[in-house]
């Protein structure tokens, strides 16, 4: 974010996920949004948005983007498919550390 801001760029973060005409009114004079997982760009979404020129997925896939409107818009829809590598190694090396020490037995006998 801070890399944008110092080229110029006018960038805005919103914690969890918009919908709907929230959403519109957000995005109106957005040129160019990233999304997550949980926020929704639907054909009426995409619609109403005049300046939009690219939309970036950061999440697995692009099924939030309504592929075919965008395409017809001429919107172009590009995801980061490693973007949430770091976390899943995270997740399973606390997996393999939990199996190892058992930690579901013996917080099992803790509660018997």
């Amino acid at each position: 974010v801070e890399m944008l801001e110092n080229e110029g760029f006018t960038v805005e973060t919103v914690a969890g996920a918009l919908q709907g005409a929230e959403l519109v009114e957000k995005l109106k004079d957005a040129r160019v949004v990233g999304v997550r997982s949980k926020t929704k760009l639907t054909a009426e979404v995409l619609e109403s948005l005049k300046k939009l020129m690219c939309v970036g997925c950061f999440c697995i896939g692009t099924d939030q983007t309504d592929l075919p409107v965008a395409e017809s818009k001429a919107i172009p829809v590009f995801n980061s498919p490693f973007s949430n590598s770091r976390s899943v190694a995270e997740l399973i090396i606390s997996c393999v550390i939990s199996l190892a020490r058992q930690l579901t037995v013996r917080s099992a006998e803790m509660h018997a």
